[in-house]
């Protein structure tokens, strides 16, 4: 029943019942990715994302012709339905330009001793090149773009209208420090970090950390939501996705009754872990 307010009384009326149009059902595509990951000197994995439970592979060759086929298997069975899937590729040259295209095959039932494959996917050829020790050093090509609190100040927004199309041709954004005490945090965080990652559905936030030796600081660090204490090691979080006060859409109730949940059990472990 709906409220319908009009320059009078207030007038109730029944919504219509009407049967429910067929939506047209999504088709399988990739999501995010593929990306590479864990690079060594024989080779590189691929990951990516799809809307649906697939099996994968990934087809790859050092020249024009993606000759070479590659699977994720465990004991002996090929990782399939899921919809992450992350395939390594080994025993590569090191320095050698590999081609690499990634497929993935619908699963619409999988039972003991058969299963039903619905469409495939395939992502378009890309490249890279295989890390090579022997050279010693690598560089970066990077452009610096004045965007943060210094440029709110002038222009009175975070970066320019024109900024998304700016940074679209690039690989990958190190995004700095850009907030100040004149400048208030949802200005900052809405105007441009945000701005950027939602826009380029930037879903892997990767985070450097380093706990440092002392019991204090070891306890401060393990209480973080985004990490897990493991004592004197540097490493790279991995945090996917995005946090409560981030999201625009969905059932923020549930999702964050879920975060309460998996912050008591992370602060449960991380206690455990330091003591």
């Amino acid at each position: 029943m709906r409220l319908i307010a009009s320059g009078g009384p207030v007038v109730l009326a029944w919504a219509c019942l009407l049967p429910a149009t067929a939506e047209e059902p999504e088709r399988l595509s990739i999501t995010h990715g593929p990306v590479l990951v864990s690079p060594r000197a024989d080779g590189v994995t691929v990951l990516w994302h799809t809307n649906r439970r697939c099996v994968s592979h990934v087809e790859y060759g050092t020249g024009e012709t993606l000759d070479r086929k590659a699977v994720s298997a465990h004991h002996g069975l090929i990782d399939a339905n899921d919809t992450v899937h992350a395939v390594s590729l080994a025993g590569l040259a090191p320095g050698a330009r590999v081609r690499y295209r990634v497929v993935s095959r619908e699963i619409v039932k999988q039972a003991a001793y058969k299963v039903d494959f619905g469409g495939t996917v395939t992502s378009e050829a890309a490249s890279f090149r295989v890390l090579d020790p022997a050279k010693g050093a690598f560089s970066f090509e990077w452009t610096e773009f004045p965007w943060g609190s210094a440029y709110y100040a002038e222009h009175g927004v975070m970066m320019p209208a024109d900024g998304l199309e700016t940074l679209k041709p690039f690989d990958a954004i190190y995004f700095g420090a850009v907030g100040w005490e004149n400048v208030p945090d949802h200005v900052s965080l809405w105007g441009l970090r945000l701005n950027i990652t939602q826009n380029f559905d930037q879903w892997a936030n990767i985070r450097p950390v380093k706990f440092l030796s002392f019991v204090l600081f070891r306890v401060v660090d393990a209480l973080l939501i985004d990490t897990v204490a493991v004592r004197g090691t540097a490493w790279v979080t991995t945090r996917l996705g995005s946090a409560l006060r981030y999201l625009q859409t969905g059932d923020t109730q549930a999702y964050a009754a879920v975060m309460a949940l998996a912050l008591l059990g992370g602060v449960l472990y991380a206690i455990l872990k330091v003591f």
